[in-house]
């Protein structure tokens, strides 16, 4: 069979004829199995010494190089292990057995023998599997330490559950991932226990490739590290992990027909990833539909059937996304809590959901979700949804803050600064300056400024215009190393309050000046922006230009015309008439 060189296909229409499953035999009864346990149990203890490893080499020991036909047969008989590890320990001999005859240093045969023989009292024997069990986990332990840089190697997605399993972590989702340095990875989603958010463990099985690229390619021309055949392999064996990476690849190729039915297969069975995913995949539709519906209010292009068909197509779609993001908070998902939590409380499922919505969010955010606390900080001030309620907002932003998320902190900081945070400046509780400067340490040119803001204002620490100057002047630094619109907008906030405060000790006019002329040469986008020819002009207005100010100012009114920016005409063509009085902006 011919596979693409390229990892992104469709993997929908081929077909494998080579794959084999692995068929327990039928129940027996309670009492024969503990007989034929026993039974065995004096077979295992002689007959399973061979598959005792010495301490030789740890690669070795974890990655014993067997046949990809065995592999096969193998990975069946470690998720029958899984199947019956915590509930039925007497028919992990048999299997346990079976796995370490083909694979001796096999991480899930030694535990399946361990837990075997100790449920049934062997003791010595049972300690013999279980410090070779401890001994693989090691091996798997020294290989990496979970992140995608450096992943855990493991020889099965099954050895990786297990030994995440072993950490008390529980696997509530995951997808196989392909990149230039990883051609066969597995991003697990574990959680620890049900009061933490749950997190992301990477794994490396590009080991496998080669031999089972050889065994299920008769395309010997074919990369012998192409991942995909045995994701297609994976994925009819009923592996949820490959059978997201598929439907998450069809996403990305628009076929969201397929996608969905590779996502659902792999949703049934609790994967939190292919929950999430189908519940963006129906929300988007949702919203294309919606507007489809909204654009064609005047055109009337639409037949009232159509308009129609459409119209149920929306209900359906949007009880599909929310059940999924239902499904997915049940599993942990801390993002399915803030999105769902969102959308009722903006209205999206109905009235009468704010309540709801909020508990979800402030869910979310008790998980360390810093976006929630925004969220509902954000709202709570405005009033546009509840009731404005600025003490609540106050709290929200303090709870986001804490969670060290760098938005958050700089938001909160913003807003004591704010008319609406006037009264809540001196509480000392919030730490902000510690936090703000947590942020410097990690180079955060906008945590700079802010603190600028601060020392300038006297809020939360001493005022003091030296100290302002000086982040001021960090903060220009840090984002003149970079030509981008954050950096803009830093070099830009920097200028404007330098050339335009009225404070005396504070202003800096001819610094503003130079530093807004050097990022507008620099800059193609800060050019295009009115806001930043406005703090333009009104830095040559500082320095007594007042004819080049004009013109600039011009320039910042066409850009505005030109963007139908309403929302900053009417300043622009305030301070142009300042300008032409010989008048710089002063605040």
């Amino acid at each position: 069979m011919n596979y693409p060189q390229t990892p992104l296909y469709d993997l929908i229409t081929l077909m494998n004829p080579r794959l084999r499953f692995i068929r327990l035999r039928p129940e027996r009864s309670g009492r024969t199995r503990l007989i034929i346990s026993f039974i065995l149990a004096a077979f295992l203890a002689t007959a399973c010494q061979s598959t005792k490893t010495a301490n030789t080499d740890l690669t070795s020991q974890t990655l014993t190089n067997i046949g990809f036909a065995d592999w096969i047969v193998v990975s069946e008989l470690e998720s029958q292990v899984l199947l019956y590890l915590d509930q039925e320990p007497l028919k992990l001999g048999s299997i346990g057995s079976a796995i370490l005859e083909k694979d001796p240093s096999n991480l899930i045969g030694r535990l399946a023998l361990s837990r075997f023989y100790s449920s049934l009292g062997t003791i010595e024997t049972g300690t013999d599997f279980t410090e070779s069990y401890e001994e693989s986990l090691k091996v798997i332990s020294k290989s990496g330490n979970g992140s995608p840089e450096k992943p855990w190697v493991v020889s099965s997605n099954q050895a990786a559950e297990l030994f995440l399993k072993d950490t008390g972590i529980s696997r509530v989702g995951g997808v196989y991932q392909s990149n230039l340095q990883q051609k066969l990875g597995l991003m697990i989603i574990g959680l620890e226990d049900e009061n933490t958010q749950p997190k992301e463990y990477y794994f490396d099985l590009s080991h496998l490739l080669n031999s089972a690229n050889a065994y299920l390619s008769t395309d010997k021309t074919q990369d012998s590290d192409n991942p995909w055949p045995l994701l297609r392999l994976l994925s009819e064996s009923r592996d949820s992990a490959a059978q997201a990476a598929i439907g998450a690849y069809l996403v990305k190729q628009k076929n969201y027909k397929a996608a969905i039915n590779w996502l659902t297969a792999s949703a049934q069975q609790d994967n939190l990833f292919a929950h999430t995913l189908l519940a963006r995949i129906f929300w988007s539709q949702f919203s294309g539909i919606e507007q489809m519906l909204r654009s064609d209010r005047d055109q009337s292009t639409l037949t009232a059937e159509n308009r129609e068909s459409l119209r149920s197509q929306l209900n359906d779609l949007k009880t599909k996304s929310q059940s999924h993001h239902r499904q997915a908070i049940s599993l942990g998902s801390v993002e399915s809590m803030y999105t769902l939590g969102r959308l009722l409380f903006e209205g999206k499922f109905g009235p009468g959901k704010v309540i709801e919505g909020q508990e979800l969010l402030e869910q979310s955010g008790k998980l360390g979700n810093a976006e929630s606390f925004l969220f509902l900080a954000h709202h709570y001030r405005s009033g546009s949804i509840v009731q404005q309620d600025i003490s609540r907002s106050t709290t929200f932003f303090s709870e986001a803050a804490k969670l060290r998320n760098p938005e958050a902190i700089v938001a909160f900081a913003r807003f004591l600064m704010s008319p609406a945070g006037e009264g809540f400046r001196e509480e000392e509780k919030f730490g902000i300056v510690k936090l703000l400067e947590e942020l410097v340490a990690e180079k955060d040119a906008e945590a700079m400024v802010v603190l600028g803001n601060l020392s300038a204002a006297g809020v939360q620490t001493d005022q003091s215009f030296r100290q302002a100057i000086s982040w001021y002047r960090k903060a220009v630094k840090a984002a003149s190393n970079n030509i981008d619109e954050a950096s803009d907008e830093i070099i830009n906030e920097v200028a404007w309050i330098l050339a335009t405060t009225s404070k005396k000790s504070l202003k800096r006019a001819r610094y503003a000046l130079r530093i807004i002329d050097k990022r507008m040469q620099d800059s193609s986008l800060a050019r295009e922006k009115p806001e930043f020819l406005d703090t333009w002009a009104a830095a040559l207005a500082a320095n007594g230009q007042f004819e080049k100010a004009i013109e600039i100012q011009n320039r910042a009114i066409s850009k505005a015309t030109e963007q139908d920016r309403d929302d900053v005409l009417q300043i622009l063509e305030k301070h142009l008439k300042s300008f032409k009085l010989n008048q710089p902006i002063t605040e």
